[in-house]
């Protein structure tokens, strides 16, 4: 995902004045390793946190990073 918003990805709410970050979703055409790495610790805290997203704790981040090695391959293979 790409930050935006601001200089530093932060605006204020104009009713409240709460300081709020914005996302706006990127599209990956390939997967490096750091980003494989940012993935699958999001994957791993989603899981921790109890979302429901096709695995169960405990996730190791061996688990993690193969899930989204498999995913790179998909998507590099069109």
């Amino acid at each position: 995902m790409e930050h935006r918003g601001g200089p530093h990805g932060h605006k204020s709410c104009p009713v409240t004045g709460v300081r709020t970050t914005t996302w706006s979703p990127r599209r990956l055409l390939a997967l490096d390793d750091a980003q494989i790495g940012q993935l699958a610790e999001v994957l791993m805290d989603c899981v921790e946190g109890g979302a429901s997203v096709s695995f169960m704790q405990p996730l190791s981040r061996d688990r993690a990073v193969a899930f989204w090695r498999e995913v790179a391959r998909g998507v590099a293979a069109g």
